[in-house]
């Protein structure tokens, strides 16, 4: 049952492009993140067009990737958060994880009002533990309003926040 709902030991290829239009708009409402990724999830230098997040939560493709890989693949959309903490336009956060040859074309607009943390935003990956960035690109705008009084929070073209520096970022751009 853990790789049904987790995907662990499991590849993912996309086949084709997919349209998440009808899935999460202005209209439809927004994508939910995929819960925890444990697998290998290969794009085939396929698209994946119109991710939309609208939300006070945390927002990306993915939630949680443990122990994936995550690699060929182009994400299209735009992110519009409100008292959030964590984006990732493809995660939201990674743990010893590979993401190699990953484009996030994703706008993110974040606006944090709240007495929360600040926020941790990340054109591929939001917080990464132990991961490593290959060959991936970050080519989103990333406009974010933070209160005066914050402190913390982080930001990044491909990592928001690297916990313990831990991570590898090779060959990667913004």
């Amino acid at each position: 049952a853990e790789a049904a709902i987790t995907f662990k030991g499991a590849t993912i290829n996309l086949t084709k492009d997919i349209d998440l239009s009808a899935y999460c708009s202005k209209i439809v409402g927004s994508w939910i993140p995929i819960k925890s990724f444990y697998g290998t999830f290969n794009g085939n230098n396929h698209t994946i067009s119109n991710l939309f997040c609208n939300t006070t939560d945390r927002a990306g493709l993915f939630d949680s990737v443990n122990d994936a890989v995550i690699k060929n693949v182009v994400i299209n959309g735009a992110i519009y958060c409100t008292d959030t903490y964590d984006i990732g336009c493809i995660a939201i956060r990674a743990n010893k994880s590979v993401f190699e040859n990953c484009i996030a074309n994703v706008n993110v607009f974040a606006k944090n009002d709240s007495d929360a943390t600040g926020p941790t935003i990340g054109g591929i990956c939001g917080q990464s533990d132990s991961s490593n960035f290959i060959a991936c690109q970050s080519k989103g705008d990333i406009i974010c309003s933070i209160r005066k009084s914050y402190i913390l929070g982080s930001m990044g073209g491909v990592v928001g926040f690297d916990l313990n520096n831990s991570s590898n970022i090779v060959a990667c751009c913004k």
